[in-house]
């Protein structure tokens, strides 16, 4: 199987960041240590993929779900 992630960009401070910088997306998972934060996982041309913690403020795209 096989699901297509594309570069959908981000809101930070309401400011827009462009698709072709990164796609980073929501996991689903709140982070119960750091109040605020949430996982996520993202991917840019620059630094090719990531997994982490940012603020839940952020704005991302959900992950899809089944």
């Amino acid at each position: 199987n096989a699901i297509f992630l594309p570069c959908a960009g981000y809101y930070y401070n309401s400011e827009y960041i462009d698709p072709l910088q990164a796609g980073l997306y929501w996991t689903g998972d709140i982070c119960i240590d750091y109040d605020g934060y949430a996982g996520c996982f993202g991917f840019s041309p620059q630094s090719g993929h990531s997994v982490g913690l940012t603020f839940r403020y952020i704005g991302m795209t959900i992950r899809p779900v089944k």
